[in-house]
């Protein structure tokens, strides 16, 4: 098994395109009409996922087929983070409740080959990663980094494996709360996040939250944006059309 990075970097892709997709919640059938819809190619394109790959929605399990292909490159959110939790830890009875409170339930009617499958893909996930593109760097953080950070400082926090900071990246939506008085991360082109759900996508300086609630039916859409063109050139699809 390979081991795990908290933190990977990958070069420019120089023969197609690359998109970041939001939060999929099990939304897998909703992902495959919108990579039709662009016209993805899956021997030259690559998608990027801000993570929550599982909960909630309708396929949470085919998380490991994706996960298995090479053009689709995903990060860990907080529902993986859970997931990762309840798994190594059985009798944490709360931390159970929490996730099965928001999603997890799913979980519990898989057989145990699967569980172990699912877990050991999922235990690789980074925390971060970023990537070069012909508008410059890009990172992918599945809920933000900390106030007043360079993207270099926070990277090499994650690296550093530092607790604190993987939790903001996980969990915080202090950014998101206060858009307004958000500055641009230095050292950085784009950030794109989920985490939070938004009626559309809306940024905070160069940090782009993407998360437009999937599983939610009519309500809800799956955001998908062109990493090469930058924020404005991004697609979506509801579970209703």
């Amino acid at each position: 098994m390979p081991a795990f990075k908290a933190f990977i970097r990958y070069p420019q892709n120089e023969t197609g395109r690359d998109f970041c997709v939001g939060d999929l919640h099990g939304m897998y059938d909703l992902l495959d009409k919108l990579l039709l819809a662009v016209k993805f190619d899956k021997t030259h394109d690559r998608l990027f996922s801000v993570g929550d790959l599982i909960d909630r929605g309708t396929d949470s399990a085919k998380a490991l087929i994706y996960l298995n292909q090479p053009w689709f490159i995903a990060i860990r959110g907080n529902h993986e983070q859970l997931l990762i939790d309840c798994h190594e830890n059985p009798n944490d009875l709360n931390t159970l409740a929490i996730w099965r409170e928001n999603g997890g339930r799913w979980w519990d009617a898989q057989p145990t080959s699967l569980r172990n499958a699912i877990y050991r893909r999922v235990k690789l996930l980074p925390v971060s990663l970023e990537v070069e593109t012909r508008r410059g760097l890009v990172g992918i953080v599945h809920a933000d980094v900390p106030d007043q950070w360079s993207w270099a400082q926070f990277t090499t926090a994650v690296e550093a494996g530092k607790p604190e900071v993987i939790t903001h990246a996980l969990w915080s939506r202090k950014r998101i709360k206060n858009l307004g008085d958000s500055e641009k991360i230095e050292g950085v082109t784009d950030i794109y996040c989920g985490h939070t759900i938004v009626e559309r996508p809306v940024s905070a300086g160069n940090i782009h939250f993407i998360d437009t609630g999937a599983y939610l039916g009519r309500k809800g859409k799956l955001t998908l944006v062109d990493l090469q063109q930058g924020p404005d050139y991004r697609y979506n699809l509801s579970e209703s059309r």
